[in-house]
């Protein structure tokens, strides 16, 4: 979210809960949409004016593809990096080709170095100008790197979660 407000986008961020409604805000959401208490296709077509948005950034590819399709843009762009819901979803190509649609999986170990390296300068000019606040979630001991993972997986801790050798 933060790196979105930086490059200047317009962000409404779905959350789950009130502390995380407050930290999206906090780090530059727009608008936020609980998931499980509201309807996020007709939430976010209310507050484009019927438009849809232009970029999804994803966490759920396979679980939220339904709900994608209905609110992305006609030439835009689902851009994911995880799928929880369904890890092989049933792609519905017509829909997407109608649309004109760019799924776009993001893999950060198999990209191209130069993306990598303008990657990490685009963040670190972000970091010098103030526009990120990392926020550290949980410090824990490598030895739990099993439990630092499944919490991250369940949505139990807000921010980074950071490993310290003892």
């Amino acid at each position: 979210m933060q790196l979105a407000k930086w490059g200047g986008a317009r962000v409404i961020g779905t959350i789950s809960s009130q502390e995380k409604a407050n930290e999206a805000r906090t780090v530059g959401a727009d608008e936020v949409i609980n998931y499980r208490t509201q309807d996020v296709a007709a939430e976010v077509k209310r507050l484009t004016d019927g438009q849809g948005v232009e970029r999804i950034v994803e966490v759920d590819f396979g679980g939220n593809l339904p709900v994608s399709l209905q609110v992305i843009k006609p030439d835009g762009v689902i851009a994911s990096y995880a799928t929880r819901g369904n890890s092989e979803p049933n792609v519905p190509f017509r829909q997407l080709m109608v649309k004109n649609i760019l799924v776009r999986g993001i893999l950060v170990y198999t990209m191209p170095e130069e993306a990598k390296v303008q990657g990490a300068k685009d963040v670190t000019r972000a970091l010098q100008q103030g526009a990120l606040k990392p926020r550290l979630g949980r410090r824990m001991p490598l030895d739990q790197i099993a439990e630092a993972h499944a919490a991250v997986e369940r949505g139990a801790v807000i921010g980074n979660v950071v490993l310290y050798h003892a």
